[in-house]
């Protein structure tokens, strides 16, 4: 950019700079072209008293004649032709002439040949020109005003009549001789007839299709006006039209071009600000400052007034013409511009001047009497040949400062026209007999050849001397930049044609090269000139360019164009720059500033081009409307509205049709084919159904897609609805609620970063993924896996939707913009509030009344189509996405229309850095891509060079196009997918080449008929009629396939694999991606929505989310749900799980039920949900099995009756006086109130009368010393109805529904609130808080812990908890049961329904159907997180692709892994896997061992009941009662594949049971009560001695219902109910009472036996010991003789019993009395009273009395 002191480098002399330092700075006088007089008037007349920007004045005759002699037509070289020479032009040549030096420097002879006259033009021919000739003006029969024929002196110039004449209805555009506007300026040789030519409205065509596009040429009044008379400048050219009007185009700083103001470039002609009744005859251009003369005579300046060059006071910018201040009376013939000087002639050839170091304003010359100037030239330096003239003898003329006296040059040859350059050192001239010279001043070089000849001695520099080869010259000019030293260059027009030489770095010789000559070439002929085409006017620029004006009446211009100063309306530029004539555009009378068809507009506006101006139709309705065309005139006030013009509008019509079952009829809509039908109204009802959308067959309409004919849309409608409506009681049903949107599709879809949007068919927006800047649109900053509904204003209508960067788009049906998410960079295009917030849609501020038709959203920016074919956009413009400058800022907020005015468009697509819009005629128009930072242009991207909206370059016709992040992809007519842009990961899907650049549009190979395409981040999806295609970058899986995940690679194109599952004939039917995006939405056939690619956020709308994960498998995008259901009641138990949203919909699970129907309750809603009314009801199907109760005593229980297979409850203990309840039995087995109950069962209640300790004997001797007998009640009948061994430790629940325990407790894990070892089963103690009625229901043994849950639904633990393992949130140590802490998020409601205890570890199931498990697991606990320890229950995760309604149902603890069998019949494990015991690879959370379910292989496992895992293996039975092993087998091997465990001489057909592992054996109940038992034997565990320990093998004698196997010991409920224990008996874990080794089966001590603790007669406690099952002995010690009351306390199981009182003891007194008279009486009574005495005595003294004896004898 040059400042107005700066130009292209050359410096700007100040006024305060002293005279030599100016004088060394300023340049020479401005070139002009001079022409002959001898030139035929019909070709190129000499012009007369004009400068050379124009030509210069040639002076009469003066009795020369034209030579004689034949005339042969020159050659016309094509515009690639090698400049031909002059002597060349003598000669045939053929457009590969050579160009031939100038051998001699003899004249050629040889004229240019005549063209045929112009009609109404008399031909002319050789003739002396003596005398006068009539000039006559015509027009036509109703022209007005015509002015009167002019009779003109041989060699003397017409008068330009003063008023114009008029015509009705038209306006006058010039005087004409043929096509060329004539020149009044030119002598007149010979008669002519001038033609008025006219203008007015009019435009064609008058007709177009519907969809705009249509290029209209508008001509206005003035459209027939040309270039009569021409001048070139510093860089800026001055044209005089035909109307009188000057024209001016180029460099504008100073306002040289008079247009009114100082716009920097101006790129086309535009007419000056004409001052009011004003028309000029002659024009001149100097170096940044311009004159003009009118028909009075009167002298105009403006532009850059230095040094007071343009005669009247002022501003230094002057930019209107204004009358330069001179003599009143004087009138003036002629005008020239200097650089700062300036001259001009009079009437009577006096020559006048002014300006930089002259005075300010006009005054005469000095100049000789009788000296009379013909023609001027102003020059640039004051100090060299600042002024030059040509007098009527031929001389030339030069003067400067300080003196300014006009001295002739030295020379003896006369002159008819000259020229001189811009630095006043090079002259050109033609003598009077049409031969060119040329000179420069005091020998200043000829480094450019510009002289046209080699000087020497004889013929020097510095003298004129002649060009060799040139003759019949008519014209000439010469010109040289000020910039750039030694770029002189010269021009002349012979009757051979344009011939120039000199300089040509820009390409100003003309001659198609850039190649400097110092011999005259030929200029070339334009590109589709006419034939016999001839340039007729020549004017060298200061600026290295040239213009002309040709025989066709058109002006052409080449070289520089930096300041646009060819004209032509580029700004293209280079070395050479443009070496070739072009066209420069016509003048214009006025500038169009809006055209209207009807209401419809182009905002572009109309535009010019060469032949004047256009307007592109806009999109509208059918129908004939009214044009309105608003213009203006140059500094002239607005001009009336041109209505006058029609235009119509074509296109077939079709028809679409709506149909509803319910509802109000919606009407049907006559539709353009090729535009888009409104989405109507929905349909109201109030029958209980909701609508749903619009269809065409099973897809939703989308109402953004064109209709191509008649189409019938129907309606489908919703309601609630469960399905199925049935399930068996067991529960696990999945029930799909539909819910009353059940129906709605999603239409439209569009991917954004890390996000998705889609239009629904019910009209509503629904949206998924990352939601960290409220793209989603409903109101908050959660990210959602599933399609939500954005908070949308009710009943709006969206057609259309736009996913961003991090910002949404939508459209609704009444062609309204609403934008929500990030705003950083503007791209909602409005300023949210409170009451408009950006997280939810709000209406974007575009321009009120505007409707729009499609949206587009790049990464920061926003785009979109109105409904006339306009581009808008706004928000980030850092890489001039925008189409449009926002200054400094890179930001805007307002939404701004892309001013391209030959484009209708109709799509347009917003990338990462680029956008493109696609026309409604194929062409695609980029723009964007721009380094704003370092000013570069990403040429590649845009597909053409420069950043401002253009076409991308190719001249292909597209269908559809799409902008990614750095490439760009469209379909050409053909269905050929094209592309173009970066490479760097194979999104072009192509190999660029030289010929196929990849920045240019190259076809991809392999897809063909595509019908519409997406550009993604770094790959391409194409939709074609064989399907979908996609290539490029392929690391989330973006393309549907699996090759290339994880990588950078690119992908060549291949297919899109279809959806599993999908139906025969699916195909998808539109795509998706995001420009900076790396996943990808299909619509189906099928109606549904498919995604593939990256899922870090939630994107694909799976209803789960996960990060750097590939998911190359396109899967169903969840179906928009309506309001959310949060909750489902079948009957008044909730849903087995919890309510989801799946991809179909919503999901519940039926829970156990007894076989009837319940009405289904539904809540949904957010916030406040509410319960739905929707009639529904589930029946529930299945047998029911009945559980009767019997007992001789106590109440007896109601029956219990409960779906076959479902487990039945303990009912409260009957009692009795004098009997205590021992249980319930089937037969001899205590009955397991958790096993399922299969058929209808009667239990019996076993008793036992409640008996009491006998005290035997009763009495005894008051001395004491007595032995007595206690013998205990009889013991209770109980038997364990289940039973586990952790292998140290064993628990038994008894019939009692008491739990009991024995082995080791080391760690409290024997629950008794000791730790002392246990030989015999103790009773746990009960949990702190529960009452009397509590019981146990099911116990887990762990290594050194225990767990059990309650009767109350809590689960307890108790023992070892240094990982936490008991679940209480602690690592502390207890020897009683605490409770577990309830899970995360569970509710009061929560109870635990079964446990199972490992090595450090627990899991249990809860009544919510979830696995929970705490303490420490190798490989994780199972949960997502993948938890490694945690002392409160963590959530097990459910497998990846769990079925619907999936739970566990059974679970097994290992000593290091686990296992659960889920209700899909899988099991599945997770932990350690050091042999393999997983049966897969080792995932962290559950995933299925050697999957069964729907196996078709006989040898396989076909689904599992039950299964246990032990050390380092696991064992399953499967369906049909077959028993695997996998992990480490007994042979030692180890293996991850189920091996069938098949006892020799047992039946294909034989059934196992159940089965349990320990450390490294293991054990199996067979179908008839046999057990097996195999692998490591060497502490007994196998319970038999065998060879073979590997091989299963029969424990003799020993049938079994259940075996429980840990570590080295094995625990078993034999079919007498009794309880069998063997192998490892260290601590006591078989329960016999001793720890003596057992490696058989061996009776455990149960059931419990009473023990007395303590036995107190009175207050003396005696020493217990035991005689034999139970009795007890113990010794009495002295007492009172008397009865007292006998104490026993007393145990069952280890746990204290109520004292036991119902004894007494009775102490007798002891002695005799003897048979002695009555002496011995007395004798006796004395002794009896001394006893008495000392028994007192002794008694107080504790000492036991001495009895004495006395015999009758």
């Amino acid at each position: 950019m040059h400042t107005w002191n700066t130009f292209h480098g050359r410096r700007f002399a100040r006024p305060a700079v002293a005279v030599l330092a100016a004088l060394s700075i300023m340049g020479g006088g401005l070139a002009a072209g001079a022409q002959a007089a001898d030139t035929l008037q019909t070709t190129a007349a000499p012009y007369s008293q004009i400068n050379g920007g124009g030509g210069q004045p040639a002076a009469a005759d003066d009795g020369l004649t034209a030579p004689t002699g034949t005339t042969t037509p020159a050659a016309t070289p094509s515009p690639t032709t090698t400049p031909q020479s002059p002597a060349a032009a003598t000669q045939p040549t053929t457009t590969s002439a050579t160009p031939t030096t100038l051998a001699t420097p003899n004249p050629l002879t040889t004229r240019q040949a005549t063209t045929p006259a112009p009609d109404g033009a008399q031909a002319p021919g050789p003739q002396a020109r003596t005398g006068s000739h009539t000039v006559t003006f015509t027009s036509q029969p109703d022209t007005q005003g015509m002015p009167a024929s002019q009779t003109i002196t041989d060699g003397k110039t017409a008068t330009w009549p003063h008023d114009d004449p008029t015509r009705p209805g038209w306006t006058f555009n010039g005087w004409f001789q043929g096509d060329l506007a004539y020149d009044f300026t030119r002598p007149v040789t010979t008669d002519l007839t001038l033609t008025a030519k006219w203008g007015k409205w009019a435009t064609s065509p008058d007709k177009g299709p519907w969809h705009g596009g249509t290029n209209v040429k508008i001509d206005t009044p003035g459209s027939q006006v040309r270039f009569s008379h021409i001048s070139a400048g510093g860089g800026f050219s001055i044209a005089l039209g035909s109307d009188g009007n000057a024209y001016g185009w180029g460099f504008n700083y100073s306002g040289q071009l008079g247009t009114g103001d100082r716009s920097l470039y101006c790129d086309a002609p535009r007419m000056a600000a004409m001052p009011d009744g004003v028309k000029f005859t002659q024009v001149s251009a100097g170096y940044n400052y311009a004159m003009a003369l009118d028909r009075d005579g009167r002298i105009w300046t403006w532009g850059f007034d230095f040094g007071g060059n343009l005669g009247r006071p002022g501003r230094i910018f002057q930019v209107s013409p204004g009358l330069a201040e001179v003599p009143e009376g004087v009138t003036f013939t002629a005008v020239s511009a200097g650089n700062n000087s300036s001259m001009a002639l009079d009437s009577n050839g006096q020559a006048w001047t002014w300006g930089y170091f002259d005075e300010k304003t006009p005054h005469k010359v000095d100049q000789d009497e009788g000296t009379v100037f013909t023609a001027i030239r102003a020059g640039s330096n004051p100090s060299k040949n600042a002024y030059t003239a040509l007098d009527t003898d031929g001389r030339i003329w030069t003067w400067q400062w300080t003196e300014f006296k006009p001295v002739p040059v030295e020379t003896d040859v006369r002159f008819k026209a000259y020229s001189i350059d811009y630095d006043n050192d090079h002259f050109i001239a033609i003598a009077r007999d049409g031969t060119v010279w040329t000179w420069n001043v005091e020998n200043n070089g000829n480094e450019s050849g510009q002289l046209g000849r080699i000087p020497d001695s004889a013929n020097p520099a510095d003298k004129p001397g002649r060009v060799p080869g040139l003759t019949g010259a008519t014209q000439v000019d010469t010109s040289n930049s000020k910039a750039i030293a030694d770029t002189g260059v010269s021009l002349a027009i012979t009757d051979t044609g344009v011939w120039a030489w000199g300089s040509n770095d820009f390409g100003q010789l003309g001659t198609g090269t850039g190649k400097i000559t110092d011999t005259p070439a030929r200029v070339v002929t334009p590109a589709g000139a006419p034939t016999g085409f001839r340039y007729t006017s020549i004017a060298a620029g200061a600026e290295n360019y040239t213009v002309l004006l040709g025989s066709d009446g058109e002006t052409y211009t080449y070289g520089q164009n930096h300041f646009r100063q060819l004209g032509n309306g580029t700004s293209t530029d280079s070395d050479p720059a443009n070496p070739q004539p072009a066209r420069t555009w016509r003048p214009v009378d006025r500038d169009l500033t809006k055209v209207l068809f009807g209401e419809a507009r182009n905002i572009g506006g109309p535009y010019r081009a060469f032949d004047g101006w256009h307007a592109t139709s806009p999109r509208h309705s059918l129908g004939t409307v009214t044009l309105t065309i608003q213009s203006a005139v140059t500094n002239r006030a607005p001009q009336p509205d041109e209505t006058s013009r029609r235009f119509t509008y074509t296109g077939d019509t079709a028809t679409v049709t709506f149909k509803t079952e319910h509802g109000s009829p919606t009407p049907p809509q006559q539709v353009i084919v090729g535009d888009t039908v409104r989405r109507p109204d929905d349909p109201a009802t109030d029958d209980g159904w909701t609508f749903n959308g619009w269809f065409q067959g099973d897809k939703p309409y989308d109402f953004s897609k064109p209709v191509s004919g008649d189409t019938i849309l129907t309606a489908r409608w919703g309601r609630w609805k469960a399905d199925p409506a049935q399930g068996p009681w067991r529960g696990g049903t999945d029930v799909r609620i539909d819910t009353p949107t059940v129906q709605v599709r999603l239409a439209q879809m569009s991917a954004g970063q890390s996000h998705s949007l889609a239009v629904g068919s019910d009209g509503n927006l629904y949206a998924w993924g990352n939601n960290q800047n409220g793209q989603l649109g409903n109101g908050t900053t959660t990210n959602q896996t599933t399609a939500t509904k954005a908070t949308t204003p009710t009943g709006t209508g969206f057609i259309q939707t736009a996913a961003g960067g991090s910002h949404s788009m939508a459209l609704d049906r009444d062609g309204r913009i609403w934008t929500w998410g990030s705003n950083e960079k503007g791209q909602l295009g409005r300023t949210p509030d409170d009451n408009n917030p950006a997280d939810r849609p709000g209406k974007a501020a575009t321009p009120a009344g505007m409707t729009f038709i499609a949206v587009s959203a790049g990464t920061d920016h926003s785009t979109a189509l109105d409904r006339d074919g306009n581009i808008w956009t706004w928000g980030d413009n850092q890489y001039s996405q925008l189409g449009f400058s926002t200054g400094t800022e890179t930001t805007t907020t307002t939404p701004t229309g892309v001013g391209v005015p030959e484009a209708a468009f109709a799509s347009v697509s917003a990338g990462a850095r680029h956008s493109i819009g696609l026309d409604t005629n194929g062409t695609a128009w980029t723009w964007g891509g721009r380094d704003t930072t370092s000013n570069t242009n990403d040429d590649d991207l845009t597909g053409h060079t420069d950043f401002t909206p253009s076409p991308v370059d190719t001249g292909l016709r597209l269908t559809a196009v799409s902008a990614g992040a750095d490439h760009s992809v469209g379909v050409a007519r053909n269905g050929t997918v094209y592309t173009w842009g970066h490479n760097e990961n194979g999104q072009l899907g192509r190999t660029p080449t030289g010929a196929e650049p990849a920045g240019r549009p190259g076809p991809v190979p392999g897809p063909s008929g595509a019908t519409g395409v997406s550009a993604g981040r770094t790959h391409s999806v194409v939709l074609t009629g064989s399907g979908a295609w996609a290539w490029g970058g392929n690391q989330y899986g973006q393309l549907g396939t699996t090759t290339g995940n994880g990588t950078s690679d690119g992908v060549t194109p291949a297919r899109v694999p279809n959806p599993r599952g999908t139906p025969s004939g699916f195909a998808y039917t539109s795509l998706s991606t995001s420009p900076v995006g790396s996943h990808t939405l299909a619509v189906g056939s099928d109606g549904d929505t498919y995604a593939s690619g990256a899922n870090g956020t939630g994107q694909l709308g799976t209803g789960t989310s996960d990060a750097d994960a590939a998911h190359p498998d396109p899967a169903m995008v969840s179906r928009p749900a309506g309001s959310p259901v949060t909750g489902v009641l079948f009957g008044a138990k909730p849903s087995a799980g919890e309510v989801r949203r799946r991809t179909d919909g919503w999901h519940a699970a039926s829970p156990r039920h007894r076989p009837e129907t319940v009405p289904l309750t539904i809540r949904s809603g957010t916030g406040q949900a509410r319960d739905e009314d929707t009639s529904l009801q589930f029946m529930y199907t299945g047998d029911m099995a009945t559980l009767t109760f019997t007992t001789q005593h106590g109440r007896t229980p109601d029956t219990q009756q409960v779906p076959t297979g479902e487990p039945t409850r303990r009912p409260e203990d009957p009692s009795e006086n004098g009997w205590t309840f021992d249980g319930w039995f089937n037969g001899d087995i205590a009955y397991d109130f958790t096993a399922p109950l299969e058929h209808d069962l009667t239990v019996t209640a076993r008793w036992h009368r409640t008996g009491r300790w006998v005290l035997s004997p009763d009495h005894g001797s008051e001395y004491g010393d007595d032995t007595v007998t206690l013998t205990a009640p009889a013991a209770p009948d109980i038997r364990l109805a289940s039973i586990d061994t952790g292998g140290t430790t064993s628990l038994g629940i008894g019939s009692d529904g008491q739990l009991y325990a024995w082995g080791d407790n080391t760690n409290g894990q024997l629950g008794d609130g000791t730790t002392t070892r246990r030989t015999t089963p103790v009773r746990v103690a009960k949990p702190d808080g529960t009452g009397d009625g509590f019981t146990w229901t099911q116990a887990a043994a762990g290594r050194t812990h225990s767990a059990a849950v309650g009767s109350d639904g809590n689960l307890y633990a108790w023992g070892d908890n240094t990982q936490g393992q008991l679940g209480d949130g602690t690592t502390s140590r207890h020897a009683r049961p605490v409770k577990v802490s309830r899970p995360a998020g569970t509710d009061s409601t929560f109870t635990w329904i079964r446990a199972a205890a490992g090595d450090g570890y627990t899991m249990a199931l809860g009544s919510d159907d979830n696995l929970y498990a705490w303490g420490s697991l190798p490989g994780g606990l199972g949960d997502t997180a993948h938890t490694t320890g945690s002392s409160r229950p963590v959530r097990v995760a459910l497998p990846q692709d769990a079925p619907p309604a999936f739970r566990y149902e059974q679970i097994a603890a290992g000593d290091t892994h686990a296992a659960a069998i889920g209700s899909d019949g899988q099991l599945y494990t997770w932990g350690s896997n050091t042999h393999g015991q997983l049966g897969h690879d080792d995932t962290g959370t559950p995933a299925a061992a050697a999957a069964t379910a729907g196996t078709a292989d006989p040898q396989q496992p076909a689904g599992y009941v039950q299964a246990s895992a032990g050390g380092d293996h696991t064992l399953a039975i499967d369906r049909q009662g077959r028993l695997w092993a996998w992990g480490r087998l007994a042979d030692g091997t180890d293996t991850t594949t189920p091996t069938r465990i098949q006892p020799a001489g047992t039946a294909e057909t034989y059934r196992f049971t159940h089965t349990s592992t320990g450390r490294n054996h293991s054990a199996a109940t067979g179908q008839d009560h046999r057990t097996w038992t195999w692998g490591d034997n060497t502490q007994g565990q196998l319970g038999h001695t065998t060879d073979t320990p590997g091989t299963p093998t029969v424990i003799t004698g020993l049938n079994t219902t259940l075996t429980a196997t840990g570590g080295d010991t094995t625990i078993a409920i034999d079919t007498n109910g009794s309880t069998q224990a063997w192998g490892d008996n260290t601590n006591g874990q078989t329960g016999h009472g001793d720890t003596n080794p057992t490696p058989a089966p061996r009776k455990a001590s149960i059931p419990p036996q009473p023990t007395p603790t303590g036995l107190a007669i009175d207050n003396d406690t005696l020493p217990l010991r035991q005689t034999g099952a139970g009795t007890w002995q113990a010794t009495t010690t002295a007492h009172d003789p008397g009865t007292a009351p006998a104490r026993v306390r007393w145990t069952l199981a280890g746990q204290p019993q109520p004292d036991d009182t119902s004894n007494t003891y009775t102490y007798r007194h002891t002695g005799s009395l003897p048979n002695a008279g009555g002496a011995g009486i007395i004798l006796l009574i004395t002794a009896g009273m001394l006893g008495i005495a000392t028994s007192d005595a002794n008694r107080q003294r504790r000492v036991p009395p001495t009895t004495t004896n006395t015999s009758h004898e």
